[in-house]
Order: structure tokens, then C-alpha cells, then sequence
């Protein structure tokens, strides 16, 4: 019997320093740099440099009713005001094994704000100085998996 795989947006939990996000239409995460970079040689050989940075930015499009505006307003008024706001991020599906977290995170901007005759997004962005877990998966379980076991003699 095969396996269906769900995806339910309900199930992804945005958490920073302990405040869980609600209220989001959309959250979008892409790491700064890539983790390798190709470097050229003169005569067609070709190498690998490995970047360290594990830094990323999360951005989360809020609907502009959702109480989580007023606490990433107040987050950033304080790192403002302070210089000194170090926040926790985890992003987590809860049906799925993707998973992201750092403990060096900030906002970045204040969004547009839009006023219209229609609800609007406002949209957050945050900053990852780095992160400690970086896991892009999908539905599936991976225990026992003949794809990934075989690809284990490619880590030699």
C-alpha cells in the first residue's frame, strides 16, 4: 500500500523567544549564501570551496490584523531603543521534517504599511546571524528508506 504524504499549513509553528507566530498567510526562508562555491582552473579542472555561513533570512507576510505585528513592532522598537535584541527563531512542520532554527536572529525592517479597501499583508522581515539547524525535508519518514540508504556510500 503506498503512503500519502500530507501538507497542512496549520502545521507549520513559527516561534520566536517563545511567542508563537498566528495570523501569517505566507512565511519564505532562503539562506544568504550558497553552502559551496566552484572555483575555476585554468585548465578545465574545477574544485570546490565549502562557505561557512550559515546565515539566512525568514520573511512572513502577516495579515495586518494579526496581533503578531504589534509584538514584532515592539521587538524591533526595543532592539531600537536598546541595541541589543538577540531573538530565537523555530520553524518547525509538524507533519514533515523540515525544521529551522537559530539562536541569533533580529528583525530587520519595519514592512510597508498599506491601508486600502481591502485587508493587506504586511510583510516582516528577519535576519538569522546564523543558524543551528537548516533541515529542508518533505512528508516522508526517512527510517528505512531504500533512496537514502543507498546514498549512503556517496558520504565516503
Amino acid at each position: 500500500m503506498a503512503d500519502v504524504y500530507t501538507y497542512s499549513p496549520s502545521e507549520i509553528l513559527l516561534n520566536i523567544s517563545g511567542y508563537t507566530i498566528t495570523g501569517f498567510d505566507r512565511i519564505a526562508v532562503q539562506r544568504n549564501s550558497p553552502p559551496f562555491k566552484q572555483i575555476k582552473g585554468i585548465r578545465g579542472q574545477n574544485t570546490r570551496v565549502r562557505n561557512r555561513d550559515t546565515s539566512c533570512t525568514v520573511t512572513v507576510d502577516l495579515l495586518q490584523t494579526a496581533l503578531a505585528n504589534d509584538v514584532l513592532s515592539e521587538l524591533l522598537d526595543k532592539d531600537l531603543q536598546t541595541n541589543s535584541v538577540r531573538l530565537s527563531l523555530s520553524l518547525t512542520d509538524t507533519l514533515g521534517n523540515s525544521k529551522i532554527e537559530s539562536s541569533e536572529c533580529y528583525v530587520s525592517t519595519f514592512p510597508e504599511v498599506v491601508f486600502s479597501n481591502d485587508i493587506q499583508l504586511r510583510r516582516w522581515t528577519l535576519t538569522c546571524l546564523s543558524t543551528d539547524t537548516f533541515n529542508t525535508g518533505g512528508s516522508a519518514r526517512l527510517g528505512g528508506n531504500p533512496f537514502v540508504d543507498a546514498l549512503s556510500g556517496a558520504f565516503n
